[in-house]
């Protein structure tokens, strides 16, 4: 058995990502035809772990519905009367790994007296744990999980304490409130935690007399995602040791400290970075944000204690307690129960009729919701436009605005802004409130279809050189087309099919093979144009032979001639003719146009174009640059600047995403997710700022009371 000195808190920490309470039940769909990008809204995907615990106290399930054990205020488990724990204290942790991890506890333990001021920790409490895979090293604070978990395995109920042990028989009278942070690394970079083993900077003060002091966090927004940061005060030469937790909704901290020297120390997220100072009773607190190049091996606290259990049958569920399910598909849904359920009747949450509703329905009819306010409803976020609004979101003229990307009718919006719609993203191309349906005949002037699949709707509209993508085929537009553009087929319409598709206008030399009407035929004469290989058998012959497209060094190539190279399709650039050589291959030559929409170093890219919307790392990005990629192409060895990357100062690709990135410059009235909240830029900003500076964001909460 080992002894696990002083718990309390079950902090759950996410690590490597920076993971809100939001983040365990909120998403935000973004797509596009050929892709679809889940955005948590914890500010970053990248988190690499999932936790949650349960708490027993003689053998009973303390439940976070509990408000005699559970303070919501702060998201930390209390209790007034310590002696209780005597009866059988137990906790057990599972943990869902996103990434091949690594994990370790922290224990901890803030105190109250009578006077509900933070004291010092009485050393009254030893936990234990008969659980072999659990070890500490010599003067670390962390107790450490000696397996490896892999990349999607769930172990479920780590035991990290299954007694605990009292130091004295007499009554106690002080208050405990208590957490664990589980801290999660990717494994082989447990050497991050062997340089750092304890994670803090201990910076130290020096108090001269016993006295209260007051604690006061700066830049606090930029850690406001970790829902509480632990503050710990370790006297020099005695065993006196203090720890509490700041928490957004509980900012004002005084602590009762003896005379003497004390290390602070501060668990924070590995990307921020603090000092702190004393003077005046008062002790200062500065969290800074630190930029690093990536979040690989990186690990992070996330002050959480995440009690949602998967839901199990033949068990009591309180009323408004939250469970998951996870079906066939690995999908996992959460859900709140409306009313108190029995286990001789608890069906699934999905079943008709059950007591679940799913937690994305945080709305409900009767609510009433001010201005400015944002609620969770139907998979994602709304706003409301005015005071006491009572209508449901997403009915038009409903008060409400959408806060993602996909078209909504009583949304304002930019040029240049990017909505989803019809399973395809738009361009904006007029500022305002259009109350126009994009694709419709009428909104030809407000919004301009993205991307290369071709568009049928009757607001399309397609300019001379378009090339679109149509049941696996790619065709050239001949003409400007300002509405209601036919269907490409390739017989003396407005669209030109690009090879290895026999093309009415075309001419074909000898031995050329091409496809028409899902049939190969060999052309058997030169000059070889308008006369359809079906009817016309002494100009062109069945063959089992397949069309050669594929790019060849030694072949001279044209304007608009298309090719296969490396499975991708290109056609040569306008303005490009006798292209040929290793020194112009496709992919590493500015010759060729790559008609995917994946980002290309050499692709034409600019404002506001139709070609200029691309897929890079799990992402989407648009150009925002003033200047073509053409013209700064020189600046970069040749190549097109990489999306994500900030050049003296200049980004000249925006990612489409509502959460907020510091690769991206944001336009006034921009709204953005960070630190579990929306954030409105009041001006634009062209420059790195992060949400939480007043002068240039304001903030909007998430309405997620589970009452309303």
């Amino acid at each position: 058995m080992i002894k696990l000195k002083k718990i309390v808190i079950l902090l759950l920490v996410f690590a490597a990502s920076i993971a809100t309470s939001i983040g365990v039940y909120a998403w935000i769909s973004v797509g596009a035809e050929k892709e679809v990008s889940e955005l948590i809204t914890e500010l970053d995907s990248t988190r690499i772990f999932e936790a949650s615990m349960n708490v027993k106290i003689n053998d009973e399930e303390v439940k976070y519905s509990d408000v005699s054990r559970y303070d919501s205020v702060t998201h930390m488990f209390t209790f007034n009367n310590v002696d209780e724990l005597r009866d059988g204290f137990k906790v057990n942790v599972t943990i869902e790994a996103k990434k091949q991890i690594k994990v370790r506890f922290k224990i901890v333990e803030e105190w109250h007296n009578s006077n509900n001021e933070i004291i010092e920790n009485p050393h009254l409490l030893t936990f234990n744990s008969s659980n072999s895979d659990l070890y500490k090293k010599d003067n670390e604070k962390y107790i450490y999980y000696t397996p490896s978990i892999g990349l999607g395995k769930i172990v479920e109920d780590i035991e990290i304490i299954d007694s605990v042990t009292f130091s004295n028989t007499n009554a106690i009278s002080d208050k405990l409130y208590f957490a664990i942070i589980v801290d999660a690394i990717q494994y082989n970079y447990e050497d991050n935690w062997d340089a750092n083993p304890n994670d803090t900077l201990g910076n130290k003060i020096n108090i001269s007399n016993d006295t209260i002091v007051s604690i006061d966090l700066k830049n606090i927004f930029q850690v406001g995602i970790l829902r509480g940061i632990l503050i710990e005060f370790i006297q020099y030469d005695t065993d006196k040791n203090y720890q509490f937790v700041y928490s957004e909704n509980r900012n004002n901290f005084e602590v009762k400290l003896s005379a003497g020297s004390y290390d602070v120390n501060v668990y924070t997220h590995k990307l921020f970075t603090y000092d702190v100072k004393y003077t005046n009773n008062k002790i200062l607190i500065n969290i800074e944000y630190r930029i690093v190049d990536n979040y690989i091996g990186i690990h992070s606290f996330i002050f959480s204690p995440n009690i949602i259990r998967e839901f199990k049958f033949d068990t009591d569920y309180p009323k408004d307690i939250i469970v998951y399910t996870i079906d066939d598909n690995e999908k996992k849904t959460y859900w709140v129960s409306t009313k108190v359920i029995s286990k001789y009747y608890s069906p699934h949450p999905s079943a008709q009729g059950s007591s679940w509703e799913i937690m994305g329905k945080r709305w409900k009819n009767g609510n009433t919701i001010d201005a400015g306010k944002v609620v969770y409803y139907d998979n994602t976020f709304w706003q409301s436009t005015r005071n006491g609004n009572t209508t449901t979101p997403g009915s038009v003229n409903s008060g409400w605005i959408r806060l993602d990307f996909t078209w909504f009718l009583n949304n304002e919006y930019k040029i240049g802004d990017i909505i989803f719609y019809d399973n395809g993203y738009w361009l904006v191309l007029k500022n305002g409130n259009s109350w126009k349906e994009p694709g419709t005949e009428n909104s030809i002037s407000n919004f301009a279809s993205l991307g290369h699949n071709f568009r049928k709707n009757t607001g399309a509209a397609y300019k001379t050189g378009d090339i679109v993508l149509y049941e696996g085929i790619y065709y050239m537009m001949r003409r400007d087309y300002a509405n209601n553009p036919p269907t490409p087929h390739g017989e003396w319409d407005e669209w030109a099919v690009l090879d290895p598709y026999w093309e009415i206008e075309r001419e074909y030399a000898k031995d050329q093979i091409i496809i028409y009407e899902n049939k190969k035929y060999k052309s058997l004469i030169s000059g070889n144009s308008q006369k359809k290989p079906s009817e016309n058998p002494t100009i062109w012959e069945l063959t089992n032979e397949d069309p050669n497209i594929d790019w060849n060094p030694n072949k001279v190539y044209k304007t608009n001639d298309y090719v296969l190279y490396e499975g991708i399709s290109y056609v040569v650039k306008n303005g490009y003719s006798n292209v040929s050589g290793n020194s112009k291959k496709p992919n590493e030559s500015v010759y060729w146009r790559n008609l995917s929409d994946n980002f290309s170093y050499y692709n034409s890219y600019k404002m506001n174009d139709r070609y200029s919307l691309v897929y890079y790392n799990e992402a989407w990005w648009k150009w925002t640059s003033d200047k073509t990629s053409d013209e700064v192409r020189s600046e970069f060895d040749g190549k097109n600047p990489i999306p994500g990357e900030i050049v003296n100062g200049i980004n000249y690709w925006q990612e489409v995403t509502i959460v907020w990135k510091p690769h991206n410059r944001y336009k006034k009235d921009d709204m953005v997710i960070f630190a579990g909240h929306f954030w409105r830029a009041k001006q634009d900003i062209n420059t790195y700022i992060q949400p939480g500076d007043v002068l240039y964001w304001e903030r909007y909460d998430i309405d997620w009371n589970p009452n309303k």
